[in-house]
């Protein structure tokens, strides 16, 4: 059993969540329990996967999308109440890391994303929310983008969109997970990489081929399931704490 205060405070620091401006509102959104005695993580906050916490006997759950952003309107009504009910009846803590789980070095989606086609990130790129949230790896040896692909949707368990030839070879990647934007397109196009794997597709067909640079949107949900679960496994280690990886994939 751990103090709920102690989890909260090791992950404010671990995750650095005052490092970077963010649309959510980062860090514990709701106090549960004092003492914490089963860990969840999710990529989602919602019913399906707080129904999900509670048969799993979870006192704090951490999930990559929170309850509350900063761009929302936060009465606590209809839906939103249930929500919220629902947590304090159950006594369970909801503790979000959107931005800083996307860019942190060890547990990272983006990190993480290059550690799965097997490279190290080792550059930072993409200035947003007053730092630098995407990673540019290099592939130990010229890859096709045909192959990548096929990798990524065994990995990831999804459907990938990929823009250019897949005989293209691939040598440098920029990984921005979840929704890339186009921020993201043009920071890797200024950076000079070969590929962009991000998530959520835009209009950038035509910009994309003229420009030369390879895009492969592997889906918002599914790129960002690396970093929730690392972070859940590191956890576990942490406090010697049983983790529930929760889930409900979306197929977006």
């Amino acid at each position: 059993m751990v103090q709920r205060q102690q989890i909260h405070e090791y992950l404010d620091n671990y995750l650095a969540i005052s490092d970077v401006e963010d649309t959510c509102v980062n860090g514990l959104q709701v106090e549960g329990s004092e003492d914490v005695r089963t860990l969840g993580v999710a990529v989602d906050a919602g019913l399906s996967i707080f129904d999900q916490a509670i048969a799993e006997r979870v006192d704090f759950l951490i999930t990559h999308h929170g309850h509350f952003w900063h761009s929302a309107n936060p009465s606590l009504t209809g839906w939103k109440k249930k929500r919220i009910e629902l947590l304090l009846e159950n006594d369970i803590s909801l503790y979000a890391a959107h931005l800083p789980l996307d860019r942190h070095p060890e547990v990272g989606n983006n990190a993480l994303l290059l550690k799965l086609l097997g490279t190290d990130a080792h550059k930072e790129f993409f200035p947003h929310a007053g730092a630098l949230i995407g990673k540019i790896g290099r592939l130990p040896s010229p890859t096709p983008l045909g192959a990548i692909t096929e990798q990524l949707e065994n990995q990831l368990n999804t459907q990938c969109l990929p823009v250019g030839d897949p005989e293209t070879a691939i040598t440098t990647v920029a990984a921005v997970s979840g929704g890339g934007s186009y921020g993201a397109f043009y920071s890797a196009l200024e950076a000079g990489v070969d590929l962009l794997l991000t998530g959520d597709t835009i209009e950038i067909y035509h910009s994309a081929r003229d420009s030369g640079l390879n895009v492969i949107f592997a889906g918002h949900h599914a790129t960002e399931t690396l970093g929730i679960r690392s972070l859940g496994r590191h956890l576990a280690k942490k406090f010697d704490l049983p983790v529930k990886e929760l889930r409900h994939p979306t197929g977006l």
